[in-house]
């Protein structure tokens, strides 16, 4: 879009510096956040053994599963929207957000009344893997280098912007 030769970015326009920076933090978010879930796994199927026996393994296996998939959903989402405004941006992660939410109660009502599991070692998964998961995302948001402003080149003088205070140049 131009306005009298000046080039001015379209609505929401994301520059590429920032596109990057924001898709290095979630790459690096999908880092820990695999590291995170690999921990979660090996120990709560481990405690959930100890405390529970099988039922806590399940209840382990079932949580891993479930913070996996919240974690890792919110982090692609985040990628592929990286380039897009940010109200495109928000849009899909509340979207998301919307749609984890109606799966996570469709399983708990599934599961609801069975005893395969145990509920107070998944209850101990999940809630590890939301703060985990959290701490995550402020840790890397935090370190991120994503710039707030796009630097633009300075407009050409025009005749038109020396104009003075009645629409005469100055000195007329």
């Amino acid at each position: 879009m131009t306005d009298h030769g000046r080039t001015t970015p379209a609505f929401g326009h994301v520059d590429e510096d920032s596109a990057r920076a924001t898709r290095d933090m979630f790459n690096a978010m999908l880092r820990w956040k695999f590291i995170l879930l690999g921990v979660i796994l090996v120990a709560g199927t481990g405690l959930g053994w100890l405390f529970a026996g099988m039922p806590g393994v399940w209840a382990a296996l079932l949580g891993a599963a479930l913070s996996g998939a919240f974690a890792l959903t919110t982090v692609i989402l985040g990628q592929i929207t990286a380039d897009k405004p940010i109200w495109v941006a928000s849009g899909a992660l509340l979207g998301g957000w919307l749609a984890k939410m109606v799966i996570l109660f469709a399983v708990l009502i599934a599961v609801r009344g069975q005893d395969f599991y145990n509920r107070y070692v998944l209850f101990g998964v999940v809630v590890v893997a939301i703060i985990g998961s959290t701490a995550i995302e402020v840790r890397e948001a935090m370190r991120a280098r994503v710039p707030y402003t796009a630097p633009t080149q300075p407009a050409a003088r025009r005749p038109e912007d020396a104009e003075g205070p009645e629409g005469h140049a100055p000195g007329q």
